[in-house]
């Protein structure tokens, strides 16, 4: 849980061997030992050891009852939902959720899991559904945030995760996924400075970490956040280290949606060829596993992407997956016009505060009014609004003369 996995796998191999040679006599212990072992396959994402174990207890008929505990069950269901074999998760998950061996937390844990598995799937009423009657269980709290992001209640999924976040502690490995997705819902809020310490946490958490995944996630999350910025280069950067961090692990969905962030990026960089090689992998991936949301931004992606490749007119920026650009820039004051060309040109908030003479508090007051005027959600698209000929020609009319 603190991050030292290569340490805390030494110690659990040692003791599965010795459940395997037969030298440990004790049953309770032994269902405990394969029980803590599966936890932690399932919070590292190490799939290959888990399945090295799973087919040796499978295989051993003395051993095969050990998987027949309700949270061995469950817990081996949440390995197969993390190789992508839902069919099999959404089994034993169900069983885990209605066998009457199970305790409260069990069932909490496999209704959680499913609920999160019919979100990918786009069944998101059948998720709301399932979480009725849960709604005070910490172990809900993940599902319920990705409803509320999905219903567009960005404040609500924010403070959903912030209260989970709290309740790990120095939960380490479980820390991670949820604040790469805090992230995600930040910047949906253009709350920035959170977004930011939502990162930094992570960057924390990574030094101090063994995990590759740990180290994937918050390399997304920075990906996530530097596109946001404009910062195109470190984006595109962060998201291919994060994938170079992953190739050792069975891990599609974290790998997909890694690449349809770097897709973006690329696209955003003009770099059309790229971004269509990483779009199709995401999409591959998502319509196997039947992610309904993620294959959907994609194939828009893809669309986007050939339609601006035919006209090879250099303006494929402002097409990819964002919204179509406003036809007038009269809606904003000169100020906030001043504060638009600045965001474009790369600077951040700091530096357009002693730019204009103003506080970093003002300046994201007048982006956060920008946005909101120009139903954009990120500076990226604001940058590439800028960026359009129309909108270009209009600012520099309107700049203050020096």
């Amino acid at each position: 849980c603190q991050g030292y996995v290569n340490a805390g796998f030494s110690l659990l191999d040692e003791v599965m061997v010795s459940i395997a040679a037969r030298e440990m006599h004790d049953e309770d212990m032994r269902g405990r030992s394969v029980c803590s072992m599966l936890s932690a396959c399932e919070r590292t994402g190490d799939i290959g050891r888990a399945e090295y174990w799973c087919r040796r207890i499978e295989q051993e008929p003395n051993l095969q009852h050990m998987l027949l505990d309700a949270h061995c069950r469950v817990t081996y269901g949440v390995v197969e939902a993390l190789r992508g074999e839902w069919q099999k998760a959404e089994a034993l998950l169900t069983e885990g959720l209605q066998a009457d061996f199970s305790v409260p937390y069990h069932r909490a844990v496999s209704a959680g899991r499913l609920a999160e598995i019919l979100i990918q799937q786009g069944k998101h009423q059948a998720a709301a559904e399932l979480l009725k009657g849960y709604e005070d269980r910490f172990e809900m709290v993940p599902a319920l945030a990705r409803l509320r992001m999905i219903e567009g209640k960005y404040d609500q999924a924010g403070a959903l995760l912030r209260s989970f976040i709290r309740g790990l502690g120095q939960d380490t490995i479980r820390l991670a996924p949820v604040l790469a997705l805090l992230v995600e819902v930040e910047l949906l809020r253009n709350d920035r400075p959170e977004a930011e310490r939502a990162v930094q946490h992570l960057r924390s958490l990574d030094e101090r970490s063994e995990s590759n995944e740990i180290r994937a996630y918050a390399r997304l999350a920075a990906g996530r956040l530097a596109r946001h910025e404009c910062d195109l280069k470190t984006a595109v950067e962060e998201l291919e280290t994060a994938l170079t961090l992953l190739i050792h692990y069975e891990r599609p969905l974290l790998r997909a949606q890694i690449r349809l962030e770097l897709a973006r990026a690329l696209c955003a960089m003009n770099a059309a060829g790229q971004a269509i090689v990483e779009a199709e992998a995401a999409l591959a991936t998502f319509r196997r596993l039947g992610v309904v949301i993620d294959a959907a931004a994609a194939e828009k992606l893809l669309q986007a992407l050939a339609s601006d490749t035919q006209k090879d007119d250099g303006s494929n920026a402002k097409h990819c997956g964002r919204k179509e650009l406003p036809d007038s820039p009269n809606r904003l004051t000169p100020r906030e016009t001043e504060v638009a060309a600045l965001v474009a040109q790369g600077l951040t908030n700091r530096q357009i505060a002693e730019h204009l003479i103003l506080s970093v508090r003002t300046v994201e007051g007048h982006i956060d009014r920008i946005l909101g005027k120009l139903d954009f959600h990120t500076r990226t698209q604001l940058a590439m609004w800028v960026g359009s000929a129309q909108a270009g020609d209009a600012l520099l009319s309107s700049q203050p003369k020096s």
